[in-house]
């Protein structure tokens, strides 16, 4: 999954895309430990 995708996929809400790309961050952090 890429993030031009999910900003593609949602261009309405910026916002959201900054979030999900924060959490994107979170969560790898998480699968990789």
């Amino acid at each position: 999954m890429t993030l031009s995708a999910t900003s593609a996929a949602c261009p309405e809400t910026p916002d959201y895309g900054q979030l999900i790309q924060k959490t994107s961050a979170i969560i790898w952090h998480w699968v990789r430990f």
